[in-house]
């Protein structure tokens, strides 16, 4: 036996999660979008911002959570920062 997916919409469709996508929050607190920071294995690793775009939380999910939310964007930009941590040099 086989099931035809290809007439359940996109949208019903779970969502691959990639670094720098953004999605709403579930939240109560100041947290209303989460973007991706980083993915391990099948969890993820995220950014909670406010309206204001500031980061205000953090936390980490199973990607089955974020698969089942829509995506409302993504910081394309994200997935390719690069930070160099230098040697603090104290007197």
């Amino acid at each position: 036996m086989k099931i035809d997916l290809s007439n359940i919409p996109e949208a019903a469709r779970p969502n691959e999660v990639l670094v720098g996508d953004v999605y709403p929050s579930k939240c109560t607190t100041k947290t209303v979008f989460w973007l991706v920071a980083a993915i391990t294995g099948r969890s993820c690793h995220l950014l909670g911002l406010d309206t204001e775009g500031n980061i205000v939380s953090t936390s980490s999910y199973g990607l089955h959570a974020m698969e089942g939310r829509p995506r409302i964007g993504v910081v394309p930009e994200f997935a390719e920062m690069s930070f160099t941590v230098q040697r603090e040099e104290r007197p």
